[in-house]
């Protein structure tokens, strides 16, 4: 389990801090999009089961 740990640590030591990667999504990303709206518009009823 130790190794595995150290395996892992040296493969993330050059990973940025989760506040840098979210500031950086933020702004690559920044759209304010209603979700209801969005699966509103595109919700087709299903037609139920064909017996």
């Amino acid at each position: 389990m130790e190794l595995a740990l150290e395996e892992y640590a040296a493969k993330h030591a050059n990973a940025s801090p989760a506040e840098a990667f979210y500031r950086q999504l933020r702004e690559t990303c920044a759209v304010d999009s209603d979700l209801d709206d969005l699966i509103e518009a595109n919700r087709k009823p299903h037609r139920g089961l064909d017996l």
